[in-house]
């Protein structure tokens, strides 16, 4: 159960932050026309300016396609994802490890001598 959360919770991060980048992408003015397209790898939203106002229209299929793209990535890499992110951890913590004991040894050494 713990896995499956940790997979739904990961996986909306992702889709939240490669949503927020592709709104950062298409926002744009350029000699006053305006467009926004949300979505990767499809668009789920579009809003555009038109001379009468602003336009706009949802692609809910596209929507929950984008999710279960996510979903599944995370599902699909979540093993060795989590091994190199385990190995990377322990990496830094034994080679943290290491630094402590020479310091320790050094400041040791300083006591015993002086």
């Amino acid at each position: 159960m713990k896995k499956i959360i940790f997979i739904a919770l990961t996986s909306c991060l992702i889709f939240f932050s490669v949503s927020f980048i592709t709104v950062l992408k298409s926002l744009y003015f350029f000699g006053g026309n305006y467009e926004l397209e949300i979505g990767f790898p499809l668009i789920y939203y579009k809003s555009f300016h038109i001379s009468d106002g602003i336009r706009f229209s949802w692609y809910v299929d596209k929507l929950i396609i984008n999710i279960l793209f996510f979903f599944i990535l995370v599902f699909l890499f979540f093993k060795p994802l989590k091994k190199l992110l385990l190995t990377l951890c322990i990496d830094n913590v034994s080679h943290l490890q290491s630094i402590l004991k020479k310091r320790n040894a050094s400041l040791e050494a300083r006591a015993h001598r002086g």
